[in-house]
């Protein structure tokens, strides 16, 4: 199938975006007067992932995200603005992406946890012996 697509691709844009780039201006600005800005097109993508290949690749990049934020490569703001970003998620908003933490006020959560811990043992410990 790999093989068909690729072919059909060649001769996209081989045979028929040559002709197209020709004809459309002349026909846009038979219809028009001009050919409108911005005017553009594009051939419809022949390779279109199932629903199951879809779950599988989200499942692997959200391994791989997770991999990278438990690491230290990358922060959690980081994925989400990704997650935006490919609208993984059709109502994830902008606020939602500053929700998520990012390295510093994870490093700060880890730090007042530490320290936070770190007193309550030196409370519960005995006095030193005189």
């Amino acid at each position: 199938m790999k093989t068909y697509h690729k072919s059909i691709r060649q001769e996209q844009d081989g045979q028929m975006r040559p002709a197209l780039d020709r004809f459309e201006p002349v026909f846009l600005r038979h219809l028009f007067g001009a050919v409108p800005d911005g005017y553009g097109y594009t051939f419809n993508s022949l390779d279109e992932e199932s629903k199951l290949e879809t779950a599988q690749r989200q499942s692997t990049e959200a391994v791989r995200d997770k991999t990278y934020v438990d690491m230290g490569a990358i922060s959690p703001k980081t994925v989400a603005k990704e997650l935006k970003e490919n609208k993984v998620y059709k109502t994830l908003e902008d606020s939602d992406v500053n929700q998520a933490k990012d390295f510093a006020a994870i490093e700060a959560d880890k730090q007042a946890q530490a320290a936070e811990a770190q007193a309550k043992l030196a409370a519960k410990a005995p006095p030193p012996p005189v």
